[in-house]
């Protein structure tokens, strides 16, 4: 639910900042720091700009997305 939580088309190309908006709600809701780095890497690892990036993260979680 939160890999588009701040899509970097609508903030100037920065990847950055979703991730950083996601830790910080999930830190907030007090979220196990293990999982809160698993959907960090996911989003950092989901992209559709084109599709021939290689990815060196890989879990059935990310597939999902």
């Amino acid at each position: 639910m939160l890999h588009d939580i701040a899509d970097s088309k609508f903030h100037n190309g920065d990847e950055t900042v979703g991730p950083k908006i996601a830790r910080t709600f999930l830190e907030g809701q007090k979220v196990a720091s293990k999982v809160i780095q698993e959907v960090i890497c996911i989003i950092e690892n989901i992209s559709f700009k084109g599709g021939n990036v290689v990815r060196n993260y890989n879990t059935v979680e990310l597939q999902i997305v």
